[in-house]
C-alpha cells in the first residue's frame, strides 16, 4: 500500500508542477511586449534626390578641352559657358584664349548637333532684340530668342559670365550665323558660319599643362 500511496502522491505532484509551469508561461507571454517590426534592409531605403536634372553635356558635339578641327583650322577651348533653359542645356559657348582670343565655338545639342564657328564682333542691341540685324554688310534674321541661365565652365575668361541672360541667334543667307548674349545691360556677340556635324571633328578632350 505504501508504494501505491507514494505513486499517487508523485503523480499528483507531477501534474501540479506541469499545471503551474503552464500557468506561469501563459502569464509571461501575456505580460511580454509585442515583438518589434523588422527593420528594412539597407538596400530598401529610398535615396533622396534633389530634383536637379542630369548633366547632359555629353550630348554636345564638342565641349571644353576638345581639340576641334574644321578643315585646316584647329581650336582648343579651355573656357566657356553652358546655357540652360528649364534645367536643360541649350548650347555651350566655348571660348578661346591666347592666340585663339576672340574666337567662340557654339556647340548645339541634338537634334541639331551643329557647331557655330564664330569670332567676336561689336554689336549693339536694344533690350528687345530686333528681328533683323546687319553685320559686315550682311543681313541676318532672328531665328531664336530664349531666356537662359549661364554657368561658367573651365578657366576664367573676360567674356564668360554667370547668371540670367537672353540668348539670341541670327542666321543669314550665306550660311552665316551670329549669336548674342544680353546680360546685365551688356551685349556679347559673335559672328561666323555654321558647320554641319559631318564637316568637323572633335578629336577628344585633352588637358594642357599651361
Amino acid at each position: 500500500m505504501s508504494f501505491l500511496v507514494f505513486g499517487l502522491l508523485a503523480a499528483a505532484c507531477g501534474a501540479s508542477a506541469v499545471a503551474a509551469t503552464t500557468v506561469l508561461r501563459r502569464r509571461l507571454l501575456a505580460s511580454s511586449p509585442s515583438p518589434r517590426p523588422a527593420l528594412p534592409a539597407a538596400d530598401a531605403e529610398e535615396t533622396a534626390t534633389d530634383g536637379e536634372p542630369d548633366d547632359d553635356s555629353s550630348d554636345l558635339p564638342a565641349y571644353l578641352d576638345d581639340v576641334i578641327q574644321v578643315g585646316d583650322e584647329t581650336r582648343w577651348p579651355r573656357s566657356g559657358m553652358l546655357l540652360r533653359a528649364g534645367g536643360v542645356i541649350q548650347a555651350a559657348v566655348l571660348l578661346g584664349d591666347g592666340a585663339e582670343a576672340g574666337q567662340a565655338t557654339v556647340a548645339l545639342p541634338p537634334p541639331d548637333r551643329t557647331l557655330l564657328w564664330l569670332e567676336t564682333v561689336p554689336l549693339t542691341l536694344p533690350r528687345s532684340p530686333p528681328p533683323r540685324i546687319e553685320i559686315d554688310g550682311f543681313l541676318l534674321d532672328r531665328v531664336g530668342i530664349l531666356p537662359v541661365t549661364i554657368e561658367r565652365i573651365g578657366r576664367p575668361h573676360d567674356d564668360a559670365v554667370d547668371g540670367e541672360a537672353v540668348f539670341v541667334r541670327y542666321r543669314g543667307k550665306v550660311q552665316d550665323e551670329a549669336v548674342a548674349l544680353l546680360h546685365s545691360g551688356r551685349v556679347a556677340a559673335w559672328y561666323g558660319r555654321a558647320v554641319s556635324d559631318d564637316a568637323f571633328e572633335a578629336l577628344g578632350r585633352v588637358s594642357r599643362q599651361s
